[in-house]
């Protein structure tokens, strides 16, 4: 079944939730980090995996439906997709 990815890079995703919040993602503010954390637990059961090694492959075969990560890997799952 598809599902939502998202890579295993724990710094990235806490200054997206950041940023998503309205907040400074370069400040260490404990409220801030509380709130990231209480979005975080709210997006929890969507999540199927959290995954860096597989996400390429996986997309080129279809089985994610939504995924955070690298541009460059979303370009060559799509070329490996056309190719297949």
């Amino acid at each position: 079944m598809p599902g939502a990815r998202r890579l295993a890079a724990a710094a990235g995703i806490a200054r997206l939730v950041l940023a998503y919040l309205g907040k400074d993602p370069n400040e260490q503010n404990p409220q801030d980090l509380a709130a990231e954390e209480t979005v975080l637990n709210k997006i929890r059961p969507y999540i199927h995996t959290i995954d860096s090694t597989n996400i390429i492959e996986s997309m080129a075969n279809g089985d994610i439906c939504i995924a955070l990560g690298y541009n460059g890997d979303f370009v060559q799952a799509r070329r490996t997709r056309r190719t297949a």
